[in-house]
């Protein structure tokens, strides 16, 4: 199955779930997902497929999901909205992602060649802050068509206009605070920072102790075999990328899921690299 035709068949679960229950945990959306597909999917897909169904341009499917922190649940916040009421029609919608498919098979290809990227979106957005990460510019701030923070790569601009008279929205939060407990740039909306532990190898340990991997970096154990160390972090796919470099160096102990992920996407690049 492509991944195209499977995210549809998770956006279709996901919608379903909050039309029918009002409301559900990342759990609860997770089994119902990996029984309907028969296979297991981390809660880091089901996240980035909820900000599509919200985000995504392509999509379009602007869908209210919201989250109670409270309670630990999402829900759709305009009663009685359902991706199957948007004015696409069925086929029209399969049509659209079988297009998509076809694009991402030729993505690497000359055919495609200059075409990537020719598009562009205007946004009224007020920039609170540069960061850079991996000799890599960024600015964060509030996009106001999404009445929500954002953060883009500098490399993605193409032209800045003033906007006369247009007040400037003073953060709501200090950029600073908001990025505190990030490895990187990414911060998933309605997550909180984990408890993250490590386990790492006599030779990488010292490597670790010398330059921290973050401010809340703590060492709970060292032996004369490993050092173990905890972060209080977001979970991030930069914080996911790190400790694929590090291989064998390094052994997630928790979040399970972080655990699953890092195993899960070992054993993709093995099957990969088998001859």
């Amino acid at each position: 199955m492509s991944q195209t035709k499977e995210a549809y068949i998770r956006y279709r679960i996901i919608d379903r779930m909050l039309v029918n229950r009002k409301e559900a945990t990342l759990r609860d959306l997770q089994l119902k997902i990996e029984d309907s597909l028969g296979k297991s999917v981390s809660d880091r897909t089901i996240k980035r497929d909820l900000e599509a169904m919200r985000y995504d341009s392509e999509l379009n499917f602007n869908a209210p999901i919201e989250y109670d922190r409270r309670d630990r649940v999402y829900f759709y916040g305009v009663k009685g909205y359902s991706i199957n009421k948007l004015p696409l029609a069925e086929e029209e919608m399969n049509a659209l992602f079988f297009a998509r498919g076809i694009l991402e098979q030729f993505s690497k290809s000359d055919i495609l060649a200059g075409v990537e990227g020719r598009k562009e979106t205007p946004h009224v957005f007020h920039p609170y802050l540069l960061k850079e990460y991996f000799n890599r510019w960024y600015v964060f701030g509030y996009e106001e068509y999404w009445n929500a923070l954002r953060i883009y790569g500098l490399d993605r601009i193409t032209e800045i206009k003033p906007e006369p008279g247009k007040k400037f929205k003073q953060p709501s939060v200090s950029p600073k605070e908001y990025f505190r407990n990030i490895i990187g740039v990414t911060r998933f909306e309605d997550t909180e920072p984990e408890k993250i532990r490590l386990k790492f190898s006599k030779q990488q340990a010292p490597y670790v102790l010398s330059q921290p991997i973050h401010e809340s970096q703590l060492v709970e154990e060292t032996t004369g075999d490993y050092t173990i160390i905890s972060l209080n972090v977001h979970t991030s796919p930069e914080l996911e990328i790190l400790l694929l470099g590090w291989g064998s160096e390094v052994e997630v102990l928790e979040p399970e899921q972080l655990r699953k992920n890092i195993a899960g996407m070992h054993h993709e690049g093995w099957q990969l690299n088998q001859s």
